[in-house]
């Protein structure tokens, strides 16, 4: 079963694998040490993950795939969490999946930043509820490149200069805040 994405735990102690039938292993290191073993939902989505991200504590596996399908993890639990859709074209745009590979967990591992429709910027989702929030939108036809600084709360973004993804380009960095509501 090959594995199409890897990665590590912020501590390093944990290394996840999702294969191209959507086979999600959390593995100790460096003893390589099986912890545990999800599939995750059926279908052409699950067999194409391009991205997978570790929360902190490796509670939660988050991994999307080239068409946009978010898969959610309990990793303690060994159980898909959450699936969360989302576009990866745009009306008149060809298939972009650039942002495929941008997802960051908040230190807590309750939030996950994730690509917003049609690449054009991120959403914050909720895992515990299940709710999106967008966190920013740009004005360019979709972002080509995100880096995520989750302590700092910044976030760089490189957005092309036309829907075809060609220059010139432009490079948006924001800062987050949160108010407690």
């Amino acid at each position: 079963d090959p594995v199409y994405a890897v990665a590590f735990s912020p501590d390093g102690q944990t290394l996840a694998s999702v294969s191209h039938q959507g086979s999600l292993k959390l593995w100790g290191w460096p003893s390589l040490v099986l912890r545990s073993s999800v599939t995750l939902s059926s279908g052409v989505e699950a067999l194409s993950p391009v991205s997978l991200v570790l929360s902190r504590r490796s509670n939660r596996a988050a991994t999307n795939s080239i068409l946009g399908r978010l898969h959610v993890v309990d990793t303690a639990k060994a159980r898909e969490e959450r699936v969360f859709g989302n576009a990866h074209e745009a009306p008149g745009h060809g298939m972009h999946g650039e942002l495929r590979y941008s997802l960051a967990f908040t230190d807590d591992g309750d939030w996950l930043f994730a690509p917003d429709t049609h690449d054009r910027g991120l959403r914050l989702l909720h895992l515990p509820s299940g709710k999106a929030s967008p966190v920013l939108r740009g004005d360019g036809p979709f972002y080509k490149a995100v880096a995520l600084n989750v302590p700092a709360s910044l976030i760089a973004l490189l957005r092309p200069g036309d829907s075809q993804g060609h220059g010139p380009y432009g490079l948006e960095v924001w800062r987050v805040t949160h108010r407690a509501r």
